[in-house]
């Protein structure tokens, strides 16, 4: 699967400042926006979809890992962004651990198959020994980049 492997420094938001969930999801979507990820026109309905998913059960894995993840009718592809917040944030993590890591999985509508290999490919990333300390320490969103592209 090729979904991790096209991230850039674009898709990277590595000096989040949020201090809520929702404004961690509107920085990141904010920020998909000015690099031309995606259509501003459609950040309201993608952040409501984003609140919907986290309703049913929080997105905050634990261990400081949130993935929120909804799905779009703008996209044509699956869309990651990724933030690292020096501030953690609150998020409900089911484990009670705030956030530091937020990767954010945007899926094209109707591609439920798409969204699962998806969030499985980036569960099996982060389960790699040394990847989620090695993204704490990362100050420049390359550095981020580079440690999630890398196989």
């Amino acid at each position: 699967m090729e979904t991790i492997l096209s991230l850039t420094e674009n898709h990277v938001l590595a000096d989040l400042h949020a201090a809520t969930r929702e404004d961690a999801y509107r920085d990141m979507l904010r920020h998909a926006v000015s690099k031309d990820l995606l259509p501003a026109g459609e950040v309201d309905a993608i952040f409501d979809g984003l609140l919907e998913r986290d309703a049913i059960l929080s997105t905050g894995l634990g261990d400081g890992l949130a993935v929120p993840h909804t799905s779009c009718a703008c996209l044509t592809e699956v869309l990651l962004l990724i933030a690292i917040t020096s501030h953690p944030i609150d998020c409900q993590s089911l484990d009670g651990l705030p956030v530091f890591l937020f990767i954010m999985i945007l899926v094209p509508k109707d591609q439920a198959e798409l969204h699962l290999q998806t969030l499985a490919h980036v569960a099996r990333k982060l389960t790699r020994p040394g990847v989620r300390e090695a993204l704490a320490a990362a100050e420049h969103a390359a550095e981020i980049a580079h440690l999630l592209t890398d196989s």
